[in-house]
């Protein structure tokens, strides 16, 4: 019960109907618009790696994704491929992943071509 009225606390101080805060705070609403991400910041107080933490949360709460038209066909099987093991991914298989995603692109001829058109 108190979480629950520190929500409530929480929105009437941001000024939103209680319930659009929580829809939002479970990822039911979508990516929140940065200022509101900004604005819950400032009345909570937090530090700046908090609120940088926060900004990378409330950008990665999007549900929908967007591939780019210039993506190979491999890059966009690759991703459906991925997008259907969402759910049934562990920690060491979400690390790895994030490892392979840092090592730096060998760009292909065909799509340097591309990128500079």
């Amino acid at each position: 019960m108190q979480h629950g009225m520190m929500k409530k606390r929480l929105a009437i101080e941001l000024g939103m109907d209680p319930s659009y805060l929580s829809c939002v705070m479970r990822g039911r609403k979508g990516q929140p618009a940065q200022d509101l991400v900004d604005h819950i910041a400032i009345v909570v107080g937090l530090t700046v790696d908090e609120w940088d933490e926060l900004r990378r949360e409330a950008n990665c709460s999007g549900r929908r994704l967007h591939i780019p038209k210039d993506a190979t066909g491999e890059e966009y099987h690759a991703v459906h491929e991925l997008v259907g093991r969402i759910g049934q991914l562990d920690s060491y298989q979400i690390s790895a992943i994030r490892e392979i995603l840092k090592i730096e692109p060998r760009m292909d001829s065909a799509r340097r071509q591309r990128r500079m058109m």
